[in-house]
Formats: structure tokens, sequence, C-alpha cells
């Protein structure tokens, strides 16, 4: 699969930063993605010569809406979306937040295996406490 993942649209609301995650697929032919994507947030380290991703906190926690999740045909150019939530990490007690750590990327994992990475501006998250939050995939760049 050739999916080109880029960042879209950011906003906040409520003590939460939404950022539009898209995705353009350059492949061939078309591709098909379904559902919630596991998403996690991190950093690039370098670890024995290599460059790898090395998480930060929990799994975003995954938000359910009738709209979105559903199984696409992503056609040869065509953008889809997820968006993600990171809510504020001071707004978390530290007993339930952990330490606060910075975060840059971000990981997306489809069932069927693709793997995105977007660069992100560095975002504070709990390291306990999943303080992110995520949407199921849908076609277009719906933000969030």
């Amino acid at each position: 699969m050739a999916l080109m993942p880029t960042v879209g649209h950011l906003g906040a609301a409520s003590g939460t930063a939404y950022q539009a995650l898209l995705i353009t697929n350059y492949a061939s032919r078309a591709c098909t993605l379904a559902g919630t994507p596991s998403t996690q947030f991190g950093n690039f380290v370098r670890s024995g010569g290599l460059l790898v991703f090395r998480a930060v906190g929990p799994a975003a926690k995954k938000l359910n809406f009738a709209d979105r999740g559903e199984t696409i045909v992503l056609k040869r150019g065509a953008v889809a979306s997820v968006a993600v939530g990171i809510e504020t990490a001071a707004n978390a007690p530290s007993s339930m937040c952990g330490h606060v750590a910075n975060a840059s990327r971000v990981r997306l994992v489809f069932r069927g295996g693709a793997e995105l990475y977007y660069t992100l501006r560095t975002f504070a998250v709990c390291t306990k406490l999943a303080s992110t939050l995520t949407s199921g995939v849908v076609l277009g760049t719906r933000f969030p």
C-alpha cells in the first residue's frame, strides 16, 4: 500500500487539542481501511543504531461515532481522515496521570496491518493515563 500520511487542521475545545490526520492513497489501485485505528503517541529514538518508535503513555481511547469507522474504499488519489484528541495533561491529577512527557509523533495501526506515522507539534501527554483519544476513519477531511 502506498498511503501517504499528512497532518490536517488543528483546533481546540474544552482542554483538548484536536488534530485531523489525513491519509492519501497513491497506490495504483484502491485499498480498504476500516474501524478505529490503534493510536499511540510517542517519539522516534535511536536504539542500537536504528531509529525506532517509542510510545509515551497508553494507547488512545477509541471513540465510537455512528458515522465513523465504517469500511471505506480509498481510491487512488482519494483522502481519508482520522481525528485525534490530546487532552491537556496538566488538567489530570498527578496520581492518575503519572508524570507528564512530551511526544511529537503519532502512530496509527489499522486492522490489516497498515501502519502510518505523523509528526505533530510537541504535546504533553500522561504516561499512566490515556490522555489521548481517536475516532474512526472516514472518507474526506472531516474535522474533528
